[in-house]
C-alpha cells in the first residue's frame, strides 16, 4: 500500500509542485505587500526601505498612501484541494466499526473508530504538511536574509557617510592650513624684503659716513699739512729775522 501511494504521488507530483508555488508566490506577494504597508509607520522609504530622508523620498507626509493586502487562505489544503487523488488511493472493502478499549483514569471507557481510517495513514498528507513547513522555513530564512542584507547596507551608508564627513573635514583642514602656509610665506617674503631694504639702506647710510669721515681726516689731514707749511715757512722767517738782526748787531758794533 505505501508504494503504491509513492508512485500515486509521484505521478501527481507536478500538479502538488505547481500548487505549492502558486501558494509561495501568492504568500510571497502578500507579505510584501503587508512589508510595504507598515513601513511608513516605521519610517521607513517604501522603495528602497532605508530610513527617511532618502533619495525618493524626504518625510512620510510625500509617500503615497500603502494600500491594505487583502488577506488570502494561504494553507496547502486550499490550494490542494482541487487536486484529484481519487483514482490513485486504494479502494479498501467498508468494514464494519470496530470497538477497542482504554484504561483512562481507573475506568474502561469504549471508544469506536473507522478501521479504514485507522489501518490506512495519508504519507500524502504528511509530506505536504513537511513541504508547508519546508516553505514556511525557507521563507523565514529568505526575510533574515533580506533582513541581514538592509542591516549591512545600512552600516555600509553609515560608513559611507561618515568616512564622507571625515574627508570633508579632512579637507577643509589642509585647505585651511594651505592658506596660513600661503599667508607665513607672504609674511615671510615681506618681512625679507623690509630686511633687505633695512640693510640696504643701513650699508648706504655707513658707505655715506664712511664717505664722510675719509673726507673729514683727508681735510684735517690737509689742514694739518698746511699748518706744518705755515709753522715751517714761520719759522724759517723767524730765523731769517733773528740772522738779519744778528747781522745788524754786528755791523753796529764794528761802527
Amino acid at each position: 500500500m505505501e508504494e503504491d501511494l509513492e508512485r500515486a504521488l509521484g505521478e501527481k507530483g507536478r500538479e502538488l509542485q505547481v500548487a505549492l508555488e502558486e501558494l509561495r508566490v501568492k504568500e510571497f506577494g502578500y507579505k510584501v505587500n503587508e512589508l510595504k504597508s507598515t513601513l511608513p509607520s516605521l519610517g521607513r522609504c517604501v522603495i528602497c526601505t532605508l530610513r527617511l530622508p532618502c533619495k525618493h523620498f524626504s518625510n512620510v507626509s510625500e509617500m503615497p498612501a500603502a494600500e491594505l493586502p487583502v488577506k488570502e487562505n494561504f494553507s496547502v489544503k486550499a490550494y490542494t484541494k482541487n487536486l484529484d487523488v481519487s483514482d490513485i488511493m486504494p479502494r479498501l472493502p467498508n468494514i464494519e466499526k470496530k470497538e477497542f478499549s482504554i484504561r483512562y483514569r481507573g475506568r474502561d471507557n469504549k471508544y469506536s473508530i473507522p478501521t479504514q481510517q485507522r489501518a490506512v495513514s495519508l504519507p500524502n498528507a504528511q509530506k505536504l504538511k513537511l513541504i508547508e513547513k519546508i516553505e514556511t522555513y525557507r521563507e523565514e530564512k529568505i526575510r533574515k536574509e533580506i533582513e541581514k542584507i538592509q542591516e549591512m547596507k545600512e552600516i555600509e551608508i553609515r560608513a559611507k557617510k561618515e568616512f564622507q564627513a571625515n574627508e570633508a573635514k579632512r579637507l577643509k583642514h589642509v585647505i585651511i592650513q594651505k592658506d596660513k602656509l600661503e599667508k607665513y610665506k607672504e609674511d615671510l617674503r615681506k618681512r625679507n624684503e623690509q630686511l633687505k631694504m633695512y640693510f640696504e639702506e643701513e650699508a648706504k647710510r655707513k658707505r655715506i659716513e664712511e664717505e664722510k669721515h675719509q673726507k673729514y681726516i683727508y681735510m684735517k689731514k690737509k689742514e694739518l699739512e698746511e699748518y706744518y707749511e705755515k709753522k715751517k715757512m714761520m719759522e724759517n722767517i723767524s730765523k731769517q729775522k733773528v740772522q738779519d738782526l744778528e747781522r745788524e748787531v754786528v755791523n753796529a758794533k764794528e761802527h
